[in-house]
């Protein structure tokens, strides 16, 4: 077993077909860990930062990937997961029956000797990876260096229980009936139609217009800023969705009404699993929950399709625990060098934050 760093995109695009056959031999569930995702988020954001992937290769085959990179922060070399400011959950890649203790002991050995980083940060780790149960060990049987802790938020889903109806009966009858009266108070005004998922390439273009459209307009009514407001996040998405839609994995919805967008969903197929991540909205039509009736109608066509989990991806926004999701508990991992420059970071980005957090909590 050998553990190779990879520093040039020249390497990162001629490890393309070996990511990509890694990630169908795993049965990988999660988006992020694509080699689309990678790619081509470093195709918009790599600026000055420099690539760190880490490759673990066995008898010729690649068996494991660590999407890592190194970029400044407060002067401090961090090294991070590949897209990580717009990825969910974070994970390394590996071969499905391998010996993963083994292969992130491999990776944690040639990062201690490429020196060229401070402290390593991993988020959004889900309990269940064996990424976690692998970390839980090394924090165990290692020193201050490195730390483990319990993110704030969570990571719900919807497990199929065998088709719409038996999940339905699952939920709460007032939620069930207040839906189907507000799809009929939509109805009155015009014909309401689910587009489920939109394949014309220029109709992705169009509806991709759209979410960005409706984002911005959301989050400026709250006083925020809209992600997709930044061009090159915005491209970003446009490409990755132009990717994924060759592949089949895209599933770009729409709600309309009289053939109006009222609400869209930018989210991804991947076999056994639906990934649900940027539902939008027109607010115009916020009292008939036009952005519920579209989930609801994602949900029965996931379920009714046979797909097993429906994923509500990163967050805890109320309006996932009306649907009585199983939240899964993510981590976030710390790993400093074991050098000045390494202790100082750490005390920075974990201990110092958990010192004011504990601090606030008194106060509150």
């Amino acid at each position: 077993m050998e553990a190779i760093i990879i520093n040039n995109v020249s390497e990162f695009e001629g490890l393309k077909n070996e990511w990509e056959n890694l990630f169908i031999k795993s049965r990988c569930q999660n988006i992020f860990l694509s080699y689309d995702w990678h790619f081509t988020w470093w195709k918009y954001f790599c600026g000055k930062n420099d690539l760190v992937i880490v490759r673990v290769v066995e008898n010729g085959e690649t068996i494991a990937i660590a999407p890592l990179y190194v970029g400044k922060k407060f002067g401090f070399n961090c090294l991070s997961f590949i897209g990580s400011a717009v990825s969910d959950f974070e994970d390394f890649l590996f071969l499905e029956g391998s010996r993963v203790n083994q292969i992130v002991m491999s990776i944690f050995s040639v990062l201690e000797s490429y020196k060229r980083w401070d402290i390593l940060r991993v988020k959004k780790i889900k309990k269940s990876s064996n990424l976690y149960s692998c970390l839980k060990e090394f924090v165990q049987n290692n020193d201050f260096s490195s730390c483990l802790t319990k993110h704030k938020e969570g990571a719900p889903y919807l497990e199929n229980p065998g088709n719409w109806e038996s999940f339905a009966k699952q939920l709460k009858t007032k939620f069930l009936s207040d839906s189907k009266r507000r799809r009929r108070k939509l109805s009155d005004m015009g014909e309401v139609s689910f587009s489920g998922n939109i394949e014309d390439a220029k109709e992705i273009k169009e509806t991709m217009d759209k979410l960005r459209e409706l984002h911005k307009t959301r989050r400026n009514s709250k006083g925020e800023k809209s992600f997709l407001e930044d061009a090159a996040c915005f491209e970003f998405f446009c490409d990755f969705a132009r990717k994924m839609h060759e592949k089949n994995v895209l599933h770009l919805s729409s709600l309309r009404l009289n053939e109006k967008v009222v609400a869209v969903n930018f989210g991804t197929t991947l076999d056994a699993s639906y990934g649900y991540q940027i539902p939008v909205f027109d607010q115009e039509y916020k009292p008939y929950a036009v952005s519920r009736l579209l989930l609801m109608e994602l949900v029965k066509e996931c379920f009714d399709l046979g797909i097993k989990k429906f994923d509500f991806m990163l967050g805890d926004e109320s309006y996932k625990n009306d649907w009585n999701p199983i939240i899964e508990d993510l981590y976030f991992f710390t790993c400093a060098q074991k050098t000045k420059r390494g202790i100082v970071a750490k005390f920075l980005f974990s201990d110092f934050n958990m010192f004011i957090k504990r601090i606030l909590k008194k106060a509150w």
